[in-house]
């Protein structure tokens, strides 16, 4: 542009300068936003959104965005496997843990006993460091203790149904408390519910991982450990807020 004189000094647009609702769609491109980066990962606590609060363009915390209490972390479809290790979920975000494993099976055995050990960093651990009490109800009756333990190297759990592919079922349900607590021992709290075609069980107990140390995770298997395949059709993981 062409002036008559001194060119005038550029000077920062300022609110004053632009009417109130003024800009809109028309002057946004409809990739104003889709044309940046996509947040690959969860919003940190300190990442901020831009809200109006009652017409008043603020700033807010994504740690005070959702607020969910409750919330699903994972949803996974585990391929058959001498174990399953069920790991890296846990953060100081929250303090229970409930892990789902749906449709359980031990691949092509027998009335298949499952097997618990916790992860410490990842690894299942083998120490003989496991208290564990099982009980159990069949049918109509309950029986009582199943299987105990007050130094293990495992933690003894239940039933999965006795084939794969059958229209038997088990399902697995577990609660970790505060796994990150160093200082304190671990405790689980265990639930089975298994159906092998002729005959059907609850198993219900608690498992202590008794060492004062942080768990990653949990890692599942049959028998004693490496007896056998084990298969589920869903494994799920949620985490829960005090």
């Amino acid at each position: 542009m062409a002036y008559i004189g001194k060119t005038p000094t550029p000077a920062p647009l300022t609110s004053s300068d632009i009417a109130a609702d003024i800009i809109n769609s028309t002057h946004i491109g409809d990739t104003a936003i889709s044309g940046f980066d996509a947040l690959a990962t969860a919003p940190a606590d300190t990442d901020e959104f831009l809200i109006s609060d009652g017409g008043v363009l603020k700033r807010l915390d994504a740690s005070l965005v959702g607020g969910k209490d409750y919330e699903k972390l994972s949803s996974t479809t585990p391929s058959t496997a001498n174990t399953f290790s069920i790991d890296g979920f846990f953060t100081s975000v929250y303090d229970i843990y409930k892990i789902y494993v749906i449709g359980v099976s031990g691949a092509s055995m027998s009335n298949t006993r499952v097997s618990l050990r916790v992860n410490v960093g990842g690894s299942a651990q083998t120490a003989s460091n496991y208290y564990y009490h099982t009980h159990i109800a069949t049918g109509t009756s309950v029986s009582g203790n199943w299987s105990n333990n007050s130094s293990g190297s495992y933690s003894d759990i239940g039933y999965a149904h006795n084939s794969s592919g059958s229209t038997s079922q088990a399902q697995f349900e577990f609660t970790i408390f505060r796994p990150l607590a160093s200082d304190k021992t671990s405790i689980l709290h265990d639930a089975v519910t298994a159906d092998n075609g002729t005959s059907w069980g609850r198993y219900a107990g608690f498992t202590v991982w008794n060492v004062a140390e942080a768990i990653s995770g949990i890692t599942l298997g049959t028998g004693t450990f490496g007896s056998g395949n084990i298969e589920a059709d869903r494994i799920l993981v949620y985490g829960l807020k005090i």
